[in-house]
């Protein structure tokens, strides 16, 4: 039957069809337009044109910012957050303060963000939302600060953009291993956040070039850390650090190194293959001696072994001939090799606070250095000719040899003294 009643629509169409074709003359045909309709499932514009669909997508993402235009961007804060609401994929930099008190789901919100790329939070929280993980064109993130934070979603790992994070001063523990997954990172700021050990996958960072695990209660590192061979800034200062691995000679690139406030007994004898390391901060540690190796380390230009237990200087130091500020000072010092013959560019010079009993041979003849601090020392003697060199500053309170006005005037004029203790420098006028 139904087969039937459809064969006998067709009919009646095709007869209503020919009718109307015979009653329209070719001249009067009008022109008909189709409107256009616009439909919105789920917030999807699509255009039917025409009887031709077209997608309209979602504006695409903007391409990642170099550093200089990231650096230029607007920042939008907690007090702009109405504002970048409005239009969020326009906002490329966001920070989010707890001293403006909380945001009221700030959480959902952020998933907007589509083109955020440097994000600060500093809202108290104890878990970091896993909406975190939309935000893939993010390359800095930091929740540093971030006190009562003990845990990061798995979700991070969709950061692939991520080069920089800060964790510092949370309550995290030690470094997620979620981590270790972002390939892309260069710079990891996890200092004072409780870590007793750091895991060998650190390893896994091959783009790591600022690593940052100071004021936490490390007793050494990973031999894996000398795989970083991009890495250019370790700090490492105020843990409990006892030994360093032979492995972080492997760091071919790292020019700034600092283990100060630590327990070490030696000097670490790994440390001196790093030939392009510039700044080397040991102060504060437990050190008695200077290897002869520190030679190889020529590129050094700050050295500070201050506060340690030094007795004696190397004579392999006289090699070290790019040295500019060389800090020694409160250690137990007595003699001092002839060591700065080649120090041609050494302009800040500290050995206060040592046992000293002469003025250091052939220092007199360098005409770079600029400031030099033998205060507190045994010296009764200074040789006439420190009048050539280009000092600008010198103490020398508390040593058996006093400096009277007349002397000063006649040997340091122009240079500002520190003569005696809790008592304003002497300049005498240049001649």
């Amino acid at each position: 039957m139904r087969y039937l009643i459809a064969i006998i629509s067709i009919l009646v169409l095709y007869s209503c069809s020919s009718e109307s074709t015979e009653s329209i003359q070719p001249d009067v045909v009008e022109s008909v337009e189709l409107d256009t309709v616009v439909y919105e499932p789920d917030s999807i514009p699509v255009v039917f044109e025409d009887t031709v669909v077209v997608d309209i997508p979602y504006p695409e993402p903007v391409h990642l910012l170099t550093q200089e235009e990231l650096d230029d961007a607007q920042t939008y804060s907690q007090d702009d957050w109405d504002e970048a609401k409005k239009h969020p994929l326009e906002v490329y930099k966001l920070e989010l303060y707890y001293e403006y008190g909380p945001i009221k789901g700030f959480e959902k919100q952020l998933t907007k963000f589509k083109n955020l790329q440097w994000l600060y939070i500093g809202i108290e929280l104890d878990e970091l939302p896993e909406v975190i993980g939309s935000l893939t064109n993010l390359q800095v993130l930091n929740i540093g600060g971030v006190h009562q934070l003990r845990k990061l979603p798995d979700t991070l790992s969709n950061l692939v953009n991520l080069e920089e994070l800060g964790i510092s001063w949370t309550r995290l523990g030690q470094i997620p291993e979620v981590v270790f997954s972002l390939r892309n990172l260069k710079k990891l700021h996890a200092g004072h956040i409780g870590m007793q050990r750091v895991h060998p996958k650190i390893g896994q960072l091959k783009k790591l070039e600022i690593l940052n695990l100071q004021e936490n209660f490390l007793r050494t590192i990973p031999g894996e850390i000398g795989s970083l061979k991009k890495l250019t800034r370790l700090g490492l200062f105020r843990n409990r650090i006892d030994s360093i691995p032979e492995e972080v000679s492997g760091l071919e690139n790292l020019k700034v190194l600092n283990i100060a406030e630590n327990r070490l007994k030696s000097f670490p004898t790994g440390i001196t293959g790093l030939k392009q390391l510039k700044e080397l901060d040991l102060a504060a540690n437990e050190i008695r001696a200077i290897p002869n190796s520190i030679k190889e380390m020529d590129s050094l230009e700050y050295l500070s072994v201050e506060f340690n237990k030094l007795t004696r200087l190397n004579l392999g130091m006289r090699s070290l001939n790019n040295l500019e500020r060389l800090y020694l000072e409160n250690n137990r010092i007595a003699t001092i090799p002839p060591i700065f013959e080649k120090m041609d560019r050494l302009k800040q010079l500290y050995l206060n606070s040592n046992q000293i009993k002469e003025f250091p041979k052939g220092l007199e003849n360098s005409t770079s250095v600029e400031r030099l601090d033998l205060s507190f020392n045994e010296i009764d003697s200074l040789p006439v000719s420190i009048s050539q060199m280009n000092l600008n500053l010198f103490k020398f309170h508390e040593n058996p040899f006093y400096l009277k006005h007349h002397w000063m005037r006649e040997n340091l004029p122009g240079v500002k003294v520190y003569y005696k203790r809790h008592t304003t420098p002497f300049v005498s006028p240049k001649k």
